[in-house]
């Protein structure tokens, strides 16, 4: 294996890290690991890689110890190879900062991660980018831990390497800000992400006003990342905000409006607010059938919503009259044996069962199961092989 080959190896594991196909990323890396021992060396660079690559792909397998070790291994090298003060052994300390902060040690995640941006503050020449990623990883940890006045000094220096970067104006800033954001999306940065994204509004809202349709955009957005990061409530205010300026640019009985009363209907629901949820749903399904009439797919999903919200005690009527009109619904426009339509099925029979009405829920019960069996053909047996009968000159 040439250097070329090797590099080509090396595109390839990471193609299958990014594909999410992490085994696969795990044999190849370990390839690349045993070839580059042999051949460069134990401290040589591309070991790093290959430790590095597999640490990436046992963490995302769920094997946080053998992550953390490859992690290790891959500091332990460039340490001995580079140097401590090295950019690309820095780069690395911040790998293994972020792994910790991922896993909960912040006290060592802070450590790591500020010994990283102390070494990087003196590196000359180092690509805005990695400065940039080590300063977020900082910002959100102290953002998890409830330090706040600690974070936004963080954030405003990426702010700042940002527009002087490419000097862009403030509403160029915006947007280098929201890519930003999507980056650290990906990586399930969601408390780096929220901070940056709560900047980008800022500077929305001094530039087009606090009432425009790309502030509550933006809102919407970090909206979604405490939902995504399993902060219903804190999701909450960030919906309201968005909706009142929906309301205001659109109007009540838009669409771009029913969208924000369902995700705050489903955040009231997983906070407990089952109440505020419910008269959510109902909205957005009355804005829904104004808009695109009662015989709609939207129109079946409010209604299944609705269904799941009043499967409580005291409201199964309701939960069954809105299961059994998403039913009609789906079955007319997907076909009886739709995945959506099964699912209805199945929450009408522990709707059923949950009220006592056992008979009914075996019945609905029964039905889910007929028309998954549609759904997934079962897989024939491999054929006989047939027995020739023996030659009867044998």
């Amino acid at each position: 294996m040439t250097n070329d080959k090797w590099n080509r190896g090396l595109a390839g594991a990471q193609k299958a890290l990014d594909e999410e196909r992490f085994h696969d990323a795990h044999a190849l890396f370990v390839i690349l690991l045993e070839y580059s021992v042999k051949h460069f060396g134990t401290t040589d660079p591309r070991v790093a890689a290959a430790h590095q690559g597999l640490g990436h792909a046992c963490e995302a397998m769920g094997q946080e110890a053998d992550a953390e070790k490859h992690y290790k291994a891959a500091l332990v090298c460039l340490e001995r190879k580079l140097g401590a003060s090295h950019p690309q052994t820095l780069k690395m300390v911040s790998a293994l900062g972020g792994f910790c902060r991922r896993n909960g040690n912040y006290s060592q995640a802070e450590m790591l991660l500020k010994k990283a941006l102390h070494g990087l503050d003196h590196a000359p020449g180092l690509p805005a980018g990695d400065l940039i990623e080590t300063l977020s990883q900082l910002a959100g940890l102290y953002a998890e831990t409830r330090r706040v006045d600690e974070a936004e000094p963080l954030l405003a220096r990426v702010i700042a390497i940002q527009e002087g970067n490419v000097q862009r104006d403030r509403s160029d800033a915006a947007l280098a800000l929201i890519e930003f954001a999507e980056q650290q999306i990906k990586r399930r940065g969601y408390r780096e992400a929220e901070l940056l994204l709560q900047e980008a509004v800022a500077i929305k809202e001094a530039s087009l006003g606090s009432n425009h349709a790309e502030v509550a955009n933006l809102l919407m957005r970090i909206g979604d990342l405490a939902v995504a990061d399993c902060r219903h409530e804190d999701a909450v205010p960030y919906y309201e905000r968005a909706l009142k300026i929906r309301e205001e640019n659109f109007g009540e009985n838009d669409l771009e409006v029913a969208a924000v009363v369902r995700a705050l209907g489903g955040a009231y629901l997983v906070a407990g607010q089952a109440a505020m949820s419910a008269q959510c749903f109902e909205r957005a399904l009355q804005i829904t059938e104004n808009q695109q009439g009662g015989h709609s797919l939207e129109a079946a999903a409010d209604l299944h919503r609705l269904a799941v919200v009043y499967s409580v005690p005291g409201t199964y009527a309701k939960a069954e009259k809105n299961a059994l009109a998403a039913l009609k619904l789906r079955e007319e426009l997907l076909g009886t044996d739709h995945p959506d339509v099964i699912t209805i099925l199945k929450d009408l029979a522990d709707i059923y069962e949950a009220e006592g009405r056992s008979e009914d829920a075996e019945q609905f019960e029964a039905r889910a199961k007929s028309a998954l069996k549609l759904t997934v053909p079962a897989v024939a047996p491999p054929a006989r092989k047939k027995v020739q009968p023996a030659d009867a000159g044998n």
